[in-house]
C-alpha cells in the first residue's frame, strides 16, 4: 500500500549511469517513495532495482517514445520525472510543459535554451567569455585566423573537442601542426581549446538551483582519476573559490534544478571547461556526503516545503564493477536481485589502463617494454584508423606483478545514428592483436586481464570482437576461454638472422631467374627516403588495384598515402624500382622493432612480364638484414588463401606462420538480434552476405541475389594488399 505522502519518481535511462546513480541516490533519501524505471534494454539492470520497470523505444523516435512514457507516468502516478541519459533529458526538456499539463509529473530538466547552450561547446565558450566569467582560450577549427590567435595565446598542447559532443567522446590532444591538421579534417565540427594546467587541480562543482532561483549550496570534489571522462576516484573537499565559481556560472545560465560545472583551478584562478545542467553521474556519491539532489527536487517540485541547507561532509569515493546475473528466462529473480544490490567489501574488480592515441608517449611506453610488437601496434597507426572514420582507438592495458599484456582495438557504434547504443570492436588493417611483457606468462594473471578486459568492454555496451592475430607473435595463449581464435591460412616471411646466401638459397627458380634478367635489363631499384616518387608509387598502387578487381574500400588516393607516411615517419619506407626514367613497381614496408614488413605497393601494367617487384623484395631484404632487422614478413594470399599471391610470395622462402583470426561475443543475446534482424533486411531486400565466413555477420558487405557473378566477385575480392590478411 503506497501512503498518502509517498512520491512516484520515474528514472529514465534506468540503465545507463547517470539512471542508476539516481536509484542509489533516491534510496538514500529520508522519505517515502517509489521507484519507476524506464530503458530501451530489457536486460538493463536497473530495471531490477526499481518497484515497476518498464521497455521504452528509443528517444529518437519522440512521438512514439512521448505516448509510451505519457501512459507510464498516468498509469503509475508518476510525480516526479528524473531524466537518466542525455538524449532523453532533450527531448523531456522540450516537452516538460506538455507531461506536465496532460500528467501532473513534473521533469527536472533546464529549459531548452539552457541546453541549447551547454550542450554546444563553442556556445558555452562563448557564454562564458560574453559573461565575464573565467573561460578557457578557445577557436574553431575551421577557422585559420582563431587558430593562429589561439596558438599565440596559449601554444601547444591544445583540446580538440567536438563541438556537440558527449563526455570525452571525440576528443583528442593537439601537440603539433600535424595534430592540427588532423581536427580541420574531422567531419565533426571541431573547437580548439587551450590544454588548461596543472592536470591534477582539475574539480566538480554541483549546484542545485530551486524553482524559486535560489541556489541550495554546492558541493565540490577534485577528480583525482578519469576513465573515458567518468571520475572513478574522487576526494570530496570544500573549495570555496571554485565552488563560487560554479555558483556564478549556474546563476548566469539560469539552470534549473542539478548543474555540473567542471573546472581546473590554474594561474588565472578556476577555470570552466564544460558545463552540464543535468543530474551526472556523481549524484549518488554526492547524496552519500549530503548533497542529495533527488531528495533536493522532491522537496521543492512535489512536496513544495523549503529545502534545507545541505549538511555535507567530506572524505573519499571510489567507483568499480558490480554484476546482475540472468536465468534462461531473461529474469533475475530474487536471488540474483539480492547479489546485484549487496555491495562486496572484497576482491574488486582487476583495474585496467586504458590509453588513447591521444596518450601517444605512455602507449609507446607500454609497447617498449612488450617482448614483440609491430607497426600495427602504433599509436599514430591507429590515430590514421581514427581519421579515416574505422572506430575509435583505444590500448587496453593491464599490468600485475611486473607482468603485462596490451590490446589495441577500435570501438565502433553498430548503429552510426546511436551513438550511445551497442558498440562493437575490431582491430586496425594488418596484424595486430594482444602483445605481452613476457613469453611465458601465469595463468593467474592471463584470468585477471581477461576478467578486466571483459568488465571493461562490458562497461563500453561491446557486442562483439574481431581482432586480426600477428602471424609473428604468439598471442593464443592471451586469449585462451574468451571466444574463438580461427586459423584462416599461412603467411611467408624470410629469416634476416640468416646468412644472405642462404636467403637466396631459398628463391625459387622462376625468383632467381627473374632477377637476374631483370638486372641485365637494366631495371634498377632505389630506397627513395625522401620519397620523391610517392607520387607515381600511388599511381602504381591504383593500376594494380584496378587490375586485380579490389573492392572500393582499397582504392586509397595520395591524401592517405601521404598520411600514412606522415603519421608513421621513419617507420615507412618507400621503395621503387626504375626502368630508365619510368616506375616499373613500387612499394611502401615497414620497419619496426625487428620486424618489416611488405605492406601496400604494385607494379605497372606495361611491366609485369618482367615481374619488377621481385627486384623490390629482394631490394628490401638485403636493406632489411642490413638494418639488423630479425624477420622480413611477405604476408599471404588474398584473403588468406593459397592463391596465386601466396605462390608467388612462396618463390622467396619455405618458412610458413599460421594467421589466425580473434572472434569474442560477449552480448550473445544482443549478438543473435543483430544477426537476425540483419538476415530479415537481407530477405526483404533481395541481398545476400558475400561470405559465410564473415564475422560479425551483421556487418557482412552483401550482394544481390540474383547477380551471382557479382556475389562472386565481391567474395574474392575483400581484401586486395600486399599483407593478404583477411577481412571480418
Amino acid at each position: 500500500m503506497i501512503g498518502r505522502d509517498t512520491t512516484t519518481i520515474l528514472v529514465t535511462g534506468v540503465g545507463d549511469t547517470v539512471g542508476q546513480a539516481l536509484v542509489k541516490a533516491a534510496r538514500q533519501m529520508a522519505l517515502p517513495f517509489r521507484l519507476v524505471g524506464t530503458d530501451r534494454d530489457k536486460f538493463s539492470v536497473g530495471l531490477r532495482w526499481v518497484d515497476a520497470g518498464f521497455i521504452v523505444p528509443h528517444c529518437s523516435d519522440r512521438a512514439v517514445y512521448l505516448a509510451k512514457l505519457r501512459r507510464i507516468c498516468g498509469g503509475e502516478g508518476v510525480q516526479l520525472v528524473l531524466p537518466g541519459s542525455e538524449k532523453e533529458l532533450q527531448v523531456l526538456s522540450e516537452h516538460a510543459e506538455v507531461l506536465l499539463r496532460e500528467t501532473g509529473a513534473v521533469v527536472v530538466c533546464s529549459p531548452p535554451q539552457v541546453l541549447r547552450v551547454a550542450m554546444d561547446k563553442w556556445e558555452t565558450c562563448r557564454f562564458l567569455e560574453n559573461a565575464g566569467l573565467r573561460f578557457p582560450r578557445y577557436a574553431r577549427s575551421d577557422n585559420p585566423e582563431q587558430v593562429e590567435r589561439l596558438m599565440e595565446m596559449a601554444g601547444f598542447p591544445l583540446i580538440a573537442k567536438p563541438v556537440r559532443g558527449t563526455g570525452a567522446r571525440g576528443m583528442f590532444m593537439v601537440e603539433s601542426r600535424d595534430d592540427l591538421a588532423q581536427a580541420r579534417r574531422s567531419r565533426a565540427e571541431m573547437v580548439l581549446q587551450e590544454y588548461l594546467l596543472p592536470e591534477a587541480e582539475e574539480y566538480s562543482v554541483e549546484v542545485y538551483t530551486l524553482k524559486n532561483g535560489q541556489q541550495a549550496g554546492s558541493l565540490c570534489y577534485r577528480r583525482d582519476q578519469l576513465i573515458a571522462g567518468d571520475t572513478y576516484n574522487a576526494c570530496v573537499m570544500p573549495h570555496p573559490a571554485a565552488e563560487a565559481e560554479a555558483r556564478a556560472v549556474a546563476a548566469a545560465l539560469h539552470t534549473t534544478g542539478p548543474c555540473n560545472v567542471q573546472l581546473r583551478v590554474t594561474a588565472r584562478g578556476p577555470v570552466t571547461f564544460e558545463v552540464n545542467p543535468r543530474f551526472s553521474g556523481g549524484v549518488s556519491m554526492r547524496a552519500h556526503f549530503g548533497y542529495n539532489e533527488v531528495e533536493m527536487a522532491v522537496r521543492d517540485l512535489v512536496l513544495n516545503e523549503p529545502v534545507p541547507e545541505p549538511r555535507t561532509s567530506f572524505g573519499r569515493a571510489r567507483r568499480f564493477w558490480g554484476e546482475m546475473y540472468f536465468s534462461d528466462n531473461g529474469t533475475s529473480g530474487s536471488a540474483e536481485r539480492a547479489k546485484a544490490e549487496r555491495t562486496p567489501a572484497h576482491a574488486p574488480e582487476p583495474a585496467i589502463q586504458i590509453l588513447r592515441t591521444r596518450d601517444a608517449a605512455e602507449w609507446n611506453a607500454v609497447l617498449s617494454k612488450t617482448r614483440q610488437h609491430d607497426f600495427h601496434h602504433l599509436p599514430q597507426y591507429h590515430r590514421m584508423a581514427e581519421q579515416l572514420g574505422q572506430g575509435t582507438a583505444r590500448f587496453f592495458v593491464y599490468s600485475e606483478n611486473g607482468y603485462t599484456i596490451a590490446l589495441p582495438l577500435l570501438l565502433r557504434p553498430v548503429d552510426p545514428n546511436e551513438p550511445d547504443g551497442w558498440q562493437d570492436a575490431t582491430s586496425v588493417y594488418g596484424y595486430a592483436g594482444p602483445v605481452a611483457s613476457d613469453d611465458s606468462l601465469p595463468d593467474s594473471f592471463v584470468q585477471t586481464f581477461q576478467e578486466a578486459l571483459r568488465a571493461e568492454l562490458s562497461r563500453a555496451r561491446v557486442v562483439s570482437v574481431f581482432s586480426r592475430l600477428h602471424p609473428l607473435i604468439p598471442q593464443q595463449g592471451m586469449l585462451a576461454g574468451v571466444g574463438d581464435c580461427v586459423e584462416n591460412g599461412q603467411t611467408i616471411s624470410i629469416d634476416l638472422t640468416l646468412p644472405d646466401e642462404e636467403q637466396r638459397a631459398h628463391y625459387n627458380k622462376s625468383c632467381r631467374t627473374s632477377l637476374r634478367k631483370l638486372h641485365e635489363a637494366g631495371f634498377v631499384c632505389i630506397h627513395d627516403r625522401e620519397k620523391r616518387h610517392l607520387e607515381e608509387f600511388v599511381e602504381v598502387y591504383l593500376e594494380t588495384m584496378r587490375r586485380a578487381g579490389a573492392h572500393d574500400s582499397y582504392f586509397f588516393d595520395r591524401a592517405y598515402f601521404e598520411m600514412l607516411t606522415r603519421e608513421l615517419g621513419e617507420v615507412s619506407h618507400l621503395f621503387v624500382v626504375l626502368k630508365d626514367a619510368d616506375v616499373a613497381a613500387a612499394t611502401i614496408c615497414t620497419s619496426c622493432a625487428g620486424i618489416v614488413q611488405d605492406h601496400l605497393g604494385g607494379t605497372r601494367d606495361a611491366f609485369l612480364k618482367f615481374s619488377p617487384d621481385r627486384l623490390v623484395v629482394d631490394t628490401e631484404r638485403m636493406w632489411a638484414k642490413e638494418n639488423g632487422a630479425r624477420v622480413f614478413h611477405l604476408g599471404g594470399g588474398v584473403g588468406a588463401k593459397q592463391d596465386s599471391i601466396f605462390q608467388y610470395k612462396a618463390g622467396f622462402s619455405h618458412r610458413r606462420h599460421f594467421f589466425r583470426t580473434w572472434r569474442w561475443i560477449l552480448q550473445p543475446d544482443v549478438y543473435e538480434e543483430l544477426c537476425a534482424e540483419e538476415a530479415r533486411w537481407n530477405t526483404a531486400n533481395g541481398l545476400q552476405p558475400v561470405s559465410a565466413g564473415y564475422f560479425p555477420p551483421y556487418r557482412c558487405p552483401t550482394a544481390p541475389i540474383e547477380r551471382e557473378e557479382d556475389f562472386t566477385t565481391a567474395s574474392a575480392a575483400q581484401v586486395v594488399g600486399k599483407d593478404g590478411c583477411v577481412d571480418e
